[in-house]
């Protein structure tokens, strides 16, 4: 049976060491140079001056067929190296936050601040819970 006939697709997941990821899409490039070999060398078989009219349609749809594979073969690849590239480089490190060491010292005063207001607002509603007890009892 011929693949190409009915467009039949396999995804593949393949584990490989970082390290060696560059060396697989090389290798898998060059496996589709070997496939536009053959395209070339049976470039005379599809098109040969002795095949009648649908013969040499038949030469254009399989020549044609086979290159745009190869096209999309070497896209996949590119997005590989694309997306290791973006990977693996460095991250770029966070720009420091535009303030200085007085203006955080006075933001944690400020915070101090508020943490006490709220501590005292929490004793007096304590004070005043207490205040209110001896008053339901009566």
């Amino acid at each position: 049976m011929d693949t190409n006939e009915n467009n039949l697709r396999a995804n593949l997941t393949l584990s490989v060491g970082a390290s060696r990821t560059m060396e697989v899409v090389r290798h898998l490039t060059t496996l589709e140079g070997k496939r536009l070999v053959k395209v070339v060398e049976n470039w005379g078989g599809y098109f040969s001056p002795e095949s009648d009219d649908p013969e040499l349609l038949e030469g254009f749809r399989q020549a044609r067929s086979q290159l745009i594979d190869v096209v999309e073969m070497l896209g996949q690849y590119e997005n590989m190296v694309v997306g290791f590239i973006n990977q693996s480089s460095k991250p770029v490190p966070a720009p420091a936050p535009d303030i200085t060491v007085d203006q955080l010292k006075q933001k944690v005063e400020e915070l101090e601040k508020f943490s006490g207001f709220i501590d005292k607002i929490n004793e007096q509603n304590k004070e005043e819970e207490t205040d209110e007890d001896p008053e339901e009892d009566v």
